[in-house]
């Protein structure tokens, strides 16, 4: 007489019976012997004194070990339930489990960092303060009379290589808060407070200041070490340009595959961004594109690693970001402090 072997899979009935009657739970039945089983589950997690899974998890798992037509079955426990399949089916269920567990973790990453709660930032307060710096550009769009003394802000404050190679570091941040003309201001501003805000939701509204300003002083950097002296810019472009590229780095890092489809939409947007501002020049001479593409690239490198650093520990905590926001505004009224005294 032939052997038959009856091979069952995990089915809604036996999914329905979880919640259920335990005994009424249906189980594979072999006509003549039953094959060593294993239980899965604390393989899946390499750790022997795991204890068993909740129905939720247990559902979830066996509809995985079903869609691979992996033969297993359900057994509950006073600790919780127990995945059991055949021992020459143990590596490829372990592995399958553990690919789930990796996407929906993954996933579950990728939605924290792109969600956009409202505890997270405040539209309104990003907005705002946005706008008291907007005030301050205005301010250094023309010379004032401070305390008895006439400010040529532009004079002061403008990008120059020669005297930032010399010792004036003020002159890497001051520049991003001039602008040529109301064109030159209005296409900063304009782009500057969306590109902000939408990093705002994702880094914190201190954070996201502190990073904006970091990228526009470290392309401001660059372009002194690497074009030399002689060079002479205004704007917050460069700044600008950096929210794409932060935006461009923390895109990359929050999708399960690096670099993906997603991760492209950014550069995207600082292609059209450079279009936009094609129409005016931050310099005499012409647009300062080494500025913008700097700026960028600083960005992208602040992003990424701020990306890293919230997949392992999380978002930047409210009292850091009040430090790092506090920070900002440090950093640049020292700025324009030196700026004046100088």
């Amino acid at each position: 007489m032939p052997v038959r072997k009856i091979i069952a899979f995990a089915s809604n009935d036996n999914e329905k019976n979880i919640d259920g009657n335990a005994s009424e739970r249906k189980r594979f039945r072999f006509s003549l012997f039953r094959p060593r089983r294993v239980d899965i589950v604390p393989l899946v997690f390499a750790n022997p004194e795991t204890q068993g899974l909740d129905a939720q998890t247990v559902k979830e798992w066996s509809l995985v070990l079903t869609a691979r037509h992996l033969e297993h079955e359900i057994e509950d426990a006073a600790d919780g339930y127990g995945i059991f399949v055949p021992s020459w089916l143990v590596k490829a269920a372990v592995r399958e489990i553990r690919l789930y567990r990796h996407e929906n973790a993954a996933k579950a990453r990728e939605d924290t960092l792109l969600a956009m709660p409202k505890t997270v930032s405040n539209t309104q307060s990003v907005l705002g303060l946005w706008a008291a710096v907007t005030a301050f550009f205005i301010i250094t769009g023309a010379p004032s009379h401070v305390l008895g003394y006439d400010i040529d802000w532009k004079s002061i404050g403008s990008g120059d290589t020669a005297a930032f190679l010399l010792g004036a570091w003020y002159r890497a941040v001051t520049p991003l808060f001039l602008h040529a003309d109301v064109a030159h201001l209005f296409s900063n501003v304009a782009t500057g407070a969306v590109f902000l805000t939408i990093l705002c939701r994702h880094v914190g509204i201190g954070t996201g200041f502190f990073l904006s300003l970091a990228t526009g002083v470290a392309g401001n950097v660059m372009k002194a070490i690497l074009q030399g002296p002689g060079q002479h810019f205004i704007g917050a472009s460069t700044a600008v340009f950096g929210m794409v590229g932060l935006l461009g780095g923390l895109f990359a890092m929050a999708t399960p595959v690096r670099f993906s489809r997603k991760s492209l939409i950014p550069l995207g947007a600082a292609l059209t961004l450079l279009a936009f501002l094609g129409s005016g020049g931050e310099e005499s001479a012409g647009i300062d594109l080494a500025g913008h593409a700097l700026g960028f690239a600083a960005g992208i490198i602040l992003g990424l690693a701020e990306g890293m650093r919230q997949r392992r520990f999380g978002r930047t905590s409210f009292s850091m970001d009040m430090i790092l926001g506090i920070l900002a505004l440090g950093i640049t009224t020292a700025a324009w402090t030196a700026a004046v005294l100088g």
